[in-house]
């Protein structure tokens, strides 16, 4: 039987992937409320979002490159944006796809990320297209600027009638680990859990047998256990996600879990089963490791309801 209180403790040193340097570090965890904005809601009043971040660092270019959206309770997601920087903090937008560009009633997280063999860029968009949520990706390009929304293809579609997924699939998180692409996914049928699918090439996908690999608990995270950044150390992946105790959009009560998978298993194990590990009021985590810092970008709940994007920066010796 596992020892998870040991396993939690054995976590000493993760690496991300993402074409990154491999690092050692202790478990994330940090303050949530000593982040820096990087972009603020467009009204301090409920149901205005900013966030649901992908971001994505360039080696060759030295340049981060980040994916939000823009959320108003009248126009639920209408804006994807695609921004850049040379810090990791202060970003330049230099590309936006609307819901109408795309032909969806609303659009939420997406997810670029550069081929290591072609070069060109890949980008994913969940979008509802009035009968729910499904995953689609636009045509490679050379640049992000370059993006055709008239391109769509769905990649990932609901599953069928009955499926843990049939209701909806959404919020893609993309990664190229060892020559394959993976996606986390969120799917639903009643409440929310998370869902990995594999491809060769990054545009034909097949989910994984074992889905959903991490499933609702029966407290914190009882609604809502949707994973959204993997970190990874020694072929284990450190899986962080976002829980509600309801299928809830939004609420005071959501945090960050922790879930570790080595892949010769069927599932991920939980090493947050009984509470959250941190971030209350946070969704949609995700975690870049560029040199010698650790970036940790996030959606945060203000207490007016509206949510902004932050970054927390962390130096590795500081963990």
């Amino acid at each position: 039987m596992i020892d998870i209180k040991s396993l939690k403790e054995a976590l000493d040193a993760v690496v991300a992937p993402k074409s990154r340097k491999v690092t050692e570090l202790k478990t994330i965890v940090f303050d949530v409320a000593t982040g820096t904005r990087v972009r603020e809601a467009t009204s301090d009043a409920d149901g205005y979002w900013v966030g649901a971040p992908y971001v994505f660092y360039d080696n060759d270019s030295k340049e981060f490159f980040l994916v939000y959206r823009w959320r108003d309770p009248d126009k639920r997601g209408y804006e994807s944006v695609i921004a850049k920087s040379s810090d990791g903090i202060n970003f330049t937008d230099v590309k936006s796809i609307t819901k109408e560009d795309l032909g969806f009633t609303s659009i939420e997280r997406g997810s670029l990320i550069r081929d290591p063999n072609t070069g060109k860029f890949k980008y994913y968009i969940c979008g509802d297209d009035g009968t729910g949520w499904d995953i689609y990706k636009l045509d490679d390009v050379d640049d992000p600027t370059q993006l055709d929304p008239t391109t769509k293809t769905k990649v990932l579609a609901r599953g069928a009638s009955g499926a843990w997924d049939d209701v909806y699939v959404k919020d893609p998180c993309v990664y190229f680990i060892n020559g394959i692409y993976f996606m986390l996914y969120a799917g639903v049928n009643g409440n929310e859990q998370t869902g990995l699918a594999v491809s060769g090439d990054g545009v034909t996908w097949k989910k994984y047998t074992n889905n959903p690999i991490i499933q609702n608990g029966s407290g914190w995270d009882a609604g809502v256990a949707k994973g959204t950044t993997i970190v990874i150390h020694q072929g284990v992946w450190c899986i962080y996600y976002t829980g509600l105790p309801t299928c809830t959009a939004t609420s005071p009560e959501q945090a960050q879990g922790l879930a570790v998978w080595n892949p010769l298993l069927d599932t991920p194990i939980k090493i947050s089963e009984d509470a959250p590990l941190f971030g209350t009021g946070t969704k949609y985590l995700d975690i870049l490791i560029v040199e010698d810092t650790i970036y940790c970008y996030y959606e945060l709940l203000n207490a007016d309801g509206s949510e902004d994007l932050l970054v927390k920066t962390i130096k590795l010796e500081e963990i």
